[in-house]
């Protein structure tokens, strides 16, 4: 099973095109909303949403976690809390840590507990919404011995689809070409979740 986690405030359909290939493996997929207004003003953190995450796999014999922004910082969270024996694997996509441009890494402020096989995929391009004391590179410092992938003309929103993405690449900006990289960043999902 794949948990996947989203990034603040976008669908989980923005993500359908991402892991179609996953699902095409025959793995079932979850991408759950477990907020609403709360999180939109601040009253359910990244930690809160970690904690019922974890309810949704309670049981699961194994389980991957992944996630996008936001949801990469709340799948770490998540992967620090889970049974390790049960956990196969964590995988963060152009993760974003603390809780604004202007706040400090919450979840990589602390020494990593968890040692399962890890791959960290950022974006090159940066921006206001992955601002660069928050983005990848402070998870990787904070995990040397994950795997650093990051593609150089990947912006932050470069991997949803429909809508969403057209809205992200507004705020946050994004490459040339969104479809290439989001079959680029599907699969290095898919070769990491196979070689596990």
């Amino acid at each position: 099973m794949l948990l996947f986690l989203p990034g603040f405030a976008t669908p989980p359909s923005a993500y359908d095109a991402l892991l179609a290939p996953v699902r095409d493996l025959g793995m079932a997929v979850t991408v759950p909303r477990l907020y609403g207004l709360d999180g939109y003003l601040g009253r359910y953190t990244a930690a809160d949403e970690a904690r019922d995450a974890a309810e949704l796999v309670a049981g699961e014999p194994r389980v991957w976690l992944a996630g996008h922004s936001r949801g990469g910082q709340v799948a770490w969270r998540m992967a620090s809390i889970l049974d390790p024996a049960a956990l196969a694997g964590l995988v963060v996509i152009d993760p974003v840590d603390g809780y604004g441009p202007r706040s400090s890494p919450t979840a990589t402020a602390s020494p990593v507990t968890f040692s399962c096989p890890t791959l960290i995929i950022g974006g090159g391009l940066g921006g206001r919404c992955a601002p660069a004391a928050l983005n990848h590179e402070q998870f990787a410092r904070a995990m040397p011995t994950a795997e650093h992938v990051v593609l150089a003309d990947m912006g932050h929103a470069d991997i949803l689809c429909g809508g969403p993405l057209r809205w992200g690449r507004r705020l946050c900006g994004g490459g040339d070409d969104p479809a290439a990289v989001r079959a680029q960043v599907t699969a290095l999902l898919v070769a990491f979740i196979q070689r596990g």
